[in-house]
């Protein structure tokens, strides 16, 4: 009897530390999550905004050759948004 109280005890306690680190794990989820999700909104604007100055500095030039560099300014913003 003695052995199956102290079992009881042992799976409470880990009960607790197992229900104490998902919390954590909850809370540093999220804020991962939030982190992430500004960090997109941000590098978003900056890529809207680089294209349309590009556009905007282009417009006067032949339409594939404004779309390469559109798109080359573009993807800049894109591998130094992926690099950092």
């Amino acid at each position: 009897m003695a052995r199956f109280s102290v079992r009881n005890k042992c799976v409470e306690r880990w009960k607790k530390v197992f229900c104490f680190s998902l919390w954590q794990l909850k809370q540093v989820s999220s804020t991962v999550s939030l982190a992430n999700i500004a960090i997109h909104a941000v590098m978003m604007a900056v890529l809207v905004w680089t294209a349309h100055r590009a556009s905007l500095v282009t417009r006067d030039i032949h339409a594939r050759v404004r779309l390469v560099i559109v798109m080359w300014a573009t993807v800049t913003v894109l591998m130094y948004a992926h690099l950092c």
